[in-house]
């Protein structure tokens, strides 16, 4: 993979390959004040930035093939000869980030009323399937445990990672290409079904198993202590 950033450090959210090229932390955001203005440097590896919530209006132009996927809701898309321009609109967002390419196939279906997408390239139409199954079934049982989710979209969208099996943004979520290329691994149900993203919501490691057997057909227990592990 050919990266804009350097390829010996970070997960690749900010790089482009044969596949398509993702934004993440690609534009300069106001430091948080706290007693002081937080000006630490970015780490190499997990959150690369603090930002508190924000409203977001972004335009995009693009060439006719490309299909562009971003943090909010798509508002508007205009198609011209010259191209098509998107407008994204995202309320109390954390972070927005946004990724192109020619090759994506959706799969797109609707459950409480939030539109769950799956962007993939067509050769892992089997892995957009069952992701979008599985974060399908996990909204709803997020939605019953915790409250409404907060968005109206979800996105699932295939990217090649560095380092990472998985990337979580505002209603969108980064999965690796390798992940993909192996739908079968349990750990591929743990990624799809939102698996990091509640790990942080949840206190209690009772509950998060509970979650993940609830959302996925394998045996978790490993996956699980490996994480808490870790975090």
């Amino acid at each position: 993979m050919s990266a804009w950033t350097s390829t010996e450090v970070g997960y690749g959210v900010f790089a482009t390959s044969e596949g398509g090229s993702t934004f993440g932390s690609f534009y300069p955001i106001l430091a948080i004040y706290d007693n002081g203005w937080l000006t630490d440097p970015a780490p190499p590896y997990g959150n690369p930035q603090h930002s508190t919530t924000a409203n977001y209006t972004v335009q995009v132009s693009t060439d006719a093939a490309v299909r562009l996927v971003a943090s909010g809701r798509l508002a508007h898309q205009n198609l011209s000869t010259d191209g098509q321009t998107f407008l994204f609109v995202g309320e109390r967002l954390r972070d927005f980030v946004m990724v192109a390419s020619r090759r994506f196939v959706q799969h797109v279906d609707l459950r409480e009323g939030i539109v769950v997408r799956a962007s993939f390239l067509p050769e892992h139409e089997t892995a957009a399937k069952r992701a979008i199954r599985l974060a399908r079934d996990a909204l709803v049982l997020f939605s019953n445990r915790f409250g409404p989710y907060a968005f109206e979209e979800l996105d699932l969208l295939e990217v090649p990672l560095q380092r990472a099996a998985g990337v979580e943004y505002p209603g969108l979520i980064l999965l690796s290409q390798d992940a993909c290329e192996a739908p079968s691994n349990p750990f591929f149900d743990a990624l799809s079904a939102c698996f990091r993203s509640a790990a942080s919501r949840i206190a209690a490691p009772a509950e998060l198993v509970e979650y993940l057997e609830a959302t996925c057909t394998c045996d978790l227990a490993p996956i699980v202590e490996e994480y808490l592990a870790a975090h």
